[in-house]
């Protein structure tokens, strides 16, 4: 048979229209998925249907693909007849919340807090405790901005906490507007009094919060967020502009010199842990954070170095806190006999656990140590809020004072001089005229 004859007996592919369930049993589908890097499929079928630009994933709640098709045409003919909103409202939840079975990464039409960030920890790479420190700020801004009661949000062992937190996690996004962010702004720097003091600290807290929730929908973002949920437009938090920040430089309260003096006098023999945690700080110019993991083979005293890097216990702030600082003599003198009486691997000995690469929250394994460092720094005339911060400023001052703005970022491994220059550093030496009154001759 040649094959113009075989073309005319070939029977000719059937055409359903979408009003016939058959043509719904061609685009039902039971998605496969990786979970825990294991590829899964879904139990029950799902439809992705789209109308007027508009698009989301519809589960249907069966495995029986003829019972799907069914449903499927059902909610499509419901979209023709009664619009897509309704028939969204109708056929599926518009806040779809983790463990349901049915289609757990459905696209959600109407989004609220709590739908935003579990979506965002899903491909947003900071670290766990920087994610929270976003979640939180979204979180207040909009119970805040709501006037959602927060009494119960620090009573975390009879379950208050999370019974506020969920009442905030059922706000859509939508019902925030940037008018409403200002107001709440405006309300927050008023504060408890008139305190100028108070006013600037709250103008930075404003700022932060500001900032970090907008991390949850920072521009590289929004395509992934876009995928998964209808965001509002504009988002929330666009057109509220950050306040002008006042000056944070800092102004030295104390005398280095006198307090390395006291310190052998009283810390060295008598609590030595607060010893080592003072010399770090105000001699090698360390983080809170990067004297609380500090391991003794970061020393090479051949060398004369210290090095701060990342290590199995701790994570720096960024890749630009990585380096080497580089030690005298009489401090690696110091140390090296220091060393002589440790008993384990970290610099600063302690009871308590190291920080878990997995923790969510902010957590010093020598928080005891800093706490009674910092009240003594306090006798001395530190800082009240900050005393042991305080010490990484002054040894930046010193090094800014003796060898320039450029060596003291490099010696406190700042990304930008900017932040040496307008937060860090004190002026250590005067500057005077010099304008002869002595008439010439």
């Amino acid at each position: 048979m040649d094959k113009k004859s075989e073309s005319k007996v070939s029977p000719k592919t059937v055409v359903y229209g979408k009003t016939d369930t058959r043509y719904w049993k061609e685009k039902v589908v039971r998605r496969h998925r990786l979970v825990e890097g294991k590829e899964i499929q879904d139990r029950h079928y799902s439809v992705q249907l789209q109308r007027g630009g508009r698009r989301t994933r519809f589960p249907l709640g069966s495995g029986n693909k003829a019972k799907a098709a069914d449903r499927a045409l059902e909610i499509y003919l419901d979209i023709l007849t009664i619009g897509w909103d309704k028939a969204v409202a109708r056929h599926k939840d518009p806040r779809k919340k983790p463990g349901q079975d049915d289609d757990d990464t459905a696209f959600i039409e109407r989004p609220t807090v709590g739908d935003l960030i579990r979506v965002a920890s899903e491909f947003v790479t900071v670290r766990r405790s920087t994610f929270n420190s976003y979640a939180k700020a979204i979180r207040k801004i909009y119970a805040d901005s709501m006037k959602i009661p927060g009494a119960e949000k620090f009573d975390g062992r009879k379950g208050g906490a999370q019974r506020w937190q969920e009442q905030v996690d059922k706000v859509y996004l939508d019902q925030l507007t940037a008018e409403r962010v200002v107001r709440w702004r405006n309300e927050f720097l008023v504060g408890e009094d008139d305190d100028p003091t108070g006013k600037r600290s709250r103008i930075n807290t404003s700022n932060t919060l500001i900032r970090n929730a907008r991390g949850l929908m920072a521009k590289k973002h929004l395509p992934f967020l876009r995928e998964r949920m209808r965001l509002p437009e504009p988002l929330p938090l666009d057109g509220v502009p950050l306040l002008k920040p006042p000056s944070m430089r800092y102004h030295s309260k104390i005398d280095a010199h006198t307090i390395l003096s006291a310190a052998r006098k009283e810390l060295e023999k008598q609590s030595p842990e607060q010893f080592k945690a003072l010399l770090l700080a105000l001699v090698c110019g360390l983080r809170r954070g990067e004297i609380d993991n500090l391991l003794w083979e970061a020393f090479d005293f051949e060398r004369g170095v210290l090095r701060v890097q990342n290590t199995r216990y701790h994570e720096l702030k960024s890749e630009d806190s990585a380096g080497e600082i580089d030690l005298s003599d009489e401090v690696c003198a110091v140390f090296e006999s220091l060393r002589m009486g440790a008993s384990g691997e970290f610099v600063i000995e302690s009871e308590h656990a190291h920080n878990r690469p997995d923790s969510g929250t902010r957590y010093y394994r020598c928080n005891l140590v800093f706490q009674r460092l910092g009240r003594w720094l306090k006798k001395k005339g530190g800082d009240k809020k900050r005393p042991i911060h305080e010490l990484r400023k002054e040894a930046g001052s010193l090094v800014a004072a003796e060898y320039g703005i450029f060596e003291a970022s490099r010696f406190l491994r700042h990304s930008d001089i900017r932040i040496t220059s307008q937060v860090y550093l004190d002026k250590k030496r005067r500057v005077t005229p010099s304008l002869s009154l002595t008439a010439k001759s």
